[in-house]
């Protein structure tokens, strides 16, 4: 194809791994079951050297929510829980720091989004309370600090081939907004 380009990191729906890959930084995180797996996985691949390339003429078929539900309670939970443990597992400590900041900067645009009828946490809203929603927060955020030991292991654990500068640098030329994040159907 003409149009390769440069990802961060793929899409599982849509992937092909290298075996020698999957061999040196292992597979997905069963921890996660689903959702972000594949973040986790994309970003391990990028630490050890790995690239990642889109091929924007590919058709793939895929069944959106197909585990969890579209706007669920087990999808909204498993999703708020994992990108708590993508960002406490692969990003630059510096990052986690500033991570309350960015989660009621997103937070502020949910509630936004719920307001004026944008994004998922408004179609979420439609099927569920508010307080559902708040619980469901809640659970994930328990959940996802009862596994920190188990995740500052898998942390250390991570081979590292590039320098957290070229990583971070990476990461700010692909990164997404609190407001793109939170609006996004």
């Amino acid at each position: 194809y003409n149009s390769v380009k440069d990802i961060l990191v793929p899409s599982a729906c849509s992937a092909l791994y290298r075996k020698k890959m999957l061999d040196e930084i292992g597979a997905f995180d069963v921890d996660f079951f689903a959702y972000c797996e594949d973040t986790d996985l994309g970003l391990r691949a990028r630490l050890a050297g790995w690239q990642a390339v889109s091929v924007p003429e590919s058709v793939v078929y895929h069944h959106y929510s197909g585990t969890g539900g579209e706007y669920s309670e087990t999808k909204a939970f498993l999703v708020e829980r994992n990108h708590i443990w993508v960002v406490l597992k692969n990003f630059p400590l510096l990052w986690i720091c500033q991570l309350p900041f960015y989660i009621v900067l997103r937070y502020v645009f949910q509630f936004y989004g719920i307001a004026s009828g944008t994004g998922s946490a408004s179609k979420f809203k439609k099927s569920h309370s508010v307080m559902d929603i708040i619980l469901t927060i809640v659970k994930a955020y328990i959940s996802a600090f009862k596994a920190l030991p188990l995740i500052i292991k898998k942390r250390k654990a991570i081979k590292k081939k590039i320098s957290y500068k070229q990583y971070k640098n990476m990461l700010n030329e692909n990164g997404i907004s609190a407001r793109e994040l939170a609006l996004q159907d």
